[in-house]
Parts: C-alpha cells; sequence; structure tokens
C-alpha cells in the first residue's frame, strides 16, 4: 500500500502545479529537512546524489536538486516561499519545532487573517510558512 496521494487530473484548459524544484547547497540535508521537521515522503523517482524527489502530498512533488552539479550560483539560493497546510491547530507548535530541530529557523506563531500559522527557513534559505487554515479561510 502506497502512501502517495494520486495527481488529480487538472481540468480541461487549465495547469495544474505538480512539481516545485529547488536548487539546494546539499540534497541529502535537504531531503531529511523536508522529510524529518515536514513530513514529506521519499519518491521513488529520485536519483541521489545530485537529484532528489519527495512527495509533497496532494499530488505535488519537490525536487531538491544539487546547485553546484547544475551550475546555479550558490549566493542565489532562497527566492521562494513554500506553504505547507497542516490538518489543524494542534500541530502547529509540534512543527514550529520540528522545523527548528532539523535544522531550519521558525518564528512565532501569528495570526494572517486567512489562517493561523509561523514564518521559518529552510537550511538553505528558503522561506517556509506553515499554517492551518482558518474557519471559512476558503482553498
Amino acid at each position: 500500500m502506497s502512501d502517495t496521494v494520486p495527481r488529480p487530473e487538472p481540468p480541461a484548459g487549465r495547469a495544474s502545479l505538480a512539481n516545485v524544484n529547488l536548487f539546494v547547497r546539499d540534497p541529502e540535508r535537504a531531503r531529511r529537512f523536508y522529510v524529518d521537521a515536514l513530513g514529506l515522503r521519499d519518491d521513488p523517482r529520485s536519483a541521489p546524489p545530485h537529484f532528489v524527489l519527495l512527495d509533497a502530498g496532494s499530488g505535488c512533488t519537490l525536487t531538491l536538486q544539487d546547485a553546484a552539479a547544475m551550475g546555479e550560483p550558490l549566493d542565489r539560493l532562497g527566492g521562494v516561499e513554500l506553504g505547507f497546510e497542516l490538518a489543524d491547530e494542534a500541530a502547529l507548535e509540534p512543527a514550529r519545532a520540528r522545523v527548528a530541530a532539523a535544522g531550519g529557523a521558525a518564528e512565532g506563531v501569528n495570526v494572517m487573517g486567512w489562517a493561523r500559522g509561523f514564518d521559518g527557513r529552510d537550511p538553505d534559505g528558503h522561506r517556509l510558512t506553515v499554517f492551518v487554515r482558518a474557519a471559512g479561510g476558503g482553498r
């Protein structure tokens, strides 16, 4: 039995985000962060050491690619923000602690109008927002 969420087909004429590719300094360290801190799962299509693929849920994958191997300048890392939705508010503080324990940075929990959550960064400096959608916050 697989824990991979089947990817729904996008509606006709509309694109659906299926993958986010992050250039990182160390794909294995980044993999450990996203697995340990946020619960993403290894995807069998990974090709370490330069290319790691994770199941990010909702049919989307996260690719962690070695920036140096791809010729990407390391001083340009961190220019994206990833949003991770949690199932309930009780999961916020444990997720915040896991982000910090896994080598990331986590700010305090705050209310954003549409959600309650926290901002942070992964070990490569990519911005994170981890949230629980407020009642009536829409999708």
